[in-house]
């Protein structure tokens, strides 16, 4: 899978897991899943920089939306629909 790729799974599982959060919490996670996963590769590094596109990619698929604010002040969730459509 390719590193893009694998930034897209991570941040969505760490959205699912943290609930509403800002960026810098879903970094963090994503960073504690790839540790876990052993998926610190160079490229996953690399791709790790724009991980706030990811977030758009994400929002564009219906799988997660924010609170419409900006900065500091935005915050990702996973839409309810979305959670009963998982299951």
């Amino acid at each position: 899978m390719k590193a893009k790729q694998v930034l897209k799974s991570f941040s969505l599982k760490a959205i699912t897991e943290l609930g509403p959060c800002s960026k810098a919490q879903i970094s963090k996670k994503v960073l504690q899943i790839a540790r876990e996963s052993d998926a610190l590769t160079d490229e996953f590094i690399f791709a790790f920089k724009d991980i706030g596109w990811r977030f758009t990619d994400l929002k564009s698929d219906g799988l997660v939306t924010n609170n419409g604010k900006k900065s500091v002040a935005c915050r990702w969730f996973v839409p309810t629909n979305s959670l009963r459509l998982a299951s």
